[in-house]
């Protein structure tokens, strides 16, 4: 239903489940040797899983260039400020223009149409999946 009624208010999901996508977090590298055994394991995971995107996680412009000459599909940068976003959007685009850029970490209705404004392909935000407490009172008679 969630996702139901995000699409009825005009937002698409970026992935509906786990298995569309590998996605990598930093916590993931903990289990392949770090950062670097991630590049080294990226032609294999690119011939294993052919059929799927690899997205990656990046909090810099810097990791975001290795990972892009590593073959990613696309990365999903977490927590980058506007303004350091839209120059990482211009430069990857620049170099990579296949390669899928959304923005993560923080998006919320109060600051999503200046993150929109970098140019990314997507946003994602579980803000959508969330709601402010509401009291209720109960009465029993």
């Amino acid at each position: 239903m969630a996702i139901k009624s995000i699409m009825s208010g005009g937002a698409m999901p970026h992935r509906l489940g786990l298995s569309e996508t590998i996605l990598v977090f930093k916590q993931h590298l903990n289990f392949i040797g770090g950062f670097e055994g991630l590049l080294k394991k990226m032609p294999e995971l690119k011939a294993e899983c052919c059929e799927k995107k690899i997205i990656v996680e990046a909090t810099t412009l810097e990791q975001a260039n290795v990972l892009c000459r590593a073959g990613v599909d696309g990365i999903q940068f977490d927590k980058l400020t506007v303004e350091d976003l839209t120059v990482a959007v211009k430069q990857l685009r620049n170099e990579f223009p296949g390669v899928v850029l959304l923005a993560a970490g923080g998006i919320n209705e109060t600051n999503i149409t200046a993150y929109a404004g970098t140019q990314v392909n997507g946003i994602v935000t579980t803000c959508l999946y969330n709601a402010k407490p509401i009291d209720v009172g109960v009465k029993i008679q």
